[in-house]
């Protein structure tokens, strides 16, 4: 099952589009920390879904990142990230773009989408605190009707 299949069922489940809703009503905890160098990670211990937030996030990036780490809890959640990156030759990125994509079909409905279509490609990023590679997917498997 694709990362497009997963968020949508989550969303038709749960009925949120809100990750740290999600985070809680799947059992998730999430804990805010001061973190140097990273935004945040997911980590699998002892039977517990934990969700690392570094503390200065603003808002926006707060739920991207949220999303996003919840992205690993769903899809990756038996895999080691943070001991990939700094153990191991294998290439994570493939993990982190899955993630991406997860966390913007998760935040972004295609109501959104509809409405933002011609908007520029930086001014959504900010706007919605998600990464442009990671719009530009969601934009392009959005079911939109565009405005003329």
């Amino acid at each position: 099952m694709s990362e497009r299949d997963i968020a949508r069922r989550l969303i038709q489940h749960y009925h949120t589009r809100d990750p740290f809703s999600l985070a809680s009503l799947t059992g998730r905890e999430i804990i805010t920390r001061p973190l140097k160098g990273v935004r945040g990670f997911y980590q699998y211990f002892k039977r517990n879904h934990l969700i690392y937030l570094s503390d200065n996030l603003d808002h926006i990036s707060k739920k991207f990142v949220c999303a996003h780490e919840l992205a690993h809890s769903f899809l990756h959640c038996d895999i080691n990230a943070v001991y990939l990156d700094s153990q191991t030759n294998f290439i994570a990125q493939k993990f982190e773009i899955q993630a991406d994509r997860f966390a913007a079909d998760f935040l972004i409905s295609d109501a959104d989408v509809n409405e933002y279509a011609t908007w520029p490609m930086d001014k959504l990023s900010r706007m919605w605190g998600i990464r442009e590679e990671a719009i530009k997917y969601r934009l392009q498997h959005a079911q939109i009707e565009l405005r003329v």
